[in-house]
């Protein structure tokens, strides 16, 4: 998918993520679209990261608007995002939203400087190892 106008990087990764992951039956957490985001960008950092809300929801819309797709968020006893494909759109209530953005100063949230400073670092690691292990022999 090409990058959607109007979106950051991270939510462009966000978006290409959800529509890779695609109909999964049951809602999945925000760690398996993580996961996904890792994978397409080749991340390597900032493993038990977690997306904005804001940033999900910015990309979910833009999917919308775009007849790309629709997607469903809500929140788990926790906190954590649950995501689901659906035929309309349907965000947090603003109560559950209140207790996300409270949760999320204390998490440890992607953002576009970490996708700029993450890309090609996976590489470079498997590469040193493999020059490290060559040496070796």
């Amino acid at each position: 998918m090409d990058k959607i106008d109007g979106l950051t990087e991270l939510q462009n990764a966000i978006a290409q993520a959800l529509i890779k992951i695609g109909d999964k039956k049951a809602p999945y957490s925000d760690s398996i679209l993580l996961k996904e985001i890792r994978g397409l960008c080749g991340l390597e950092n900032k493993k038990n990261a977690t997306v904005r809300l804001a940033d999900l929801e910015k990309a979910i819309l833009t999917l919308e608007e775009n007849n790309i797709g629709f997607w469903s968020v809500h929140l788990d006893s926790v906190n954590n995002l649950l995501i689901k494909k659906v035929e309309s759109v349907v965000l947090l209530n603003q109560e559950d939203k209140s207790n996300r953005l409270r949760s999320e100063k204390s998490m440890v949230l992607l953002t576009d400087k970490d996708l700029k400073e993450g890309k090609g670092k996976g590489a470079q690691k498997k590469m040193k190892k493999k020059q490290f292990w060559g040496d070796e022999e």
